[in-house]
């Protein structure tokens, strides 16, 4: 979406966290983000501040970036932490 929205904070994990606060709450706790992709830094620190505990992805930074896709090399690990 960030690119058709033109909008690079338009993240799908950004944008379910909006979307289940609208109806759960500004606490996120007790729920799991399921994700594609390793959740970005930005994402990750939406994570934490939506008090999401859990979460499970498929698709690591450190592979995107051996692909040479465009990433930033903080794991979310490192930002739970």
């Amino acid at each position: 979406m960030e690119n058709t929205e033109h909008d690079p904070t338009s993240h799908a994990e950004i944008n379910v966290i909006k979307e289940a606060s609208k109806i759960l709450g500004k606490r996120l706790s007790g729920c799991i983000l399921i994700s594609t992709h390793e959740p970005c830094p930005m994402c990750a620190t939406a994570v934490v501040w939506a008090g999401i505990t859990d979460i499970a992805y498929g698709y690591s930074i450190d592979k995107a970036i051996s692909q040479k896709r465009k990433r930033i090399n903080l794991p979310c690990r490192e930002i739970f932490d």
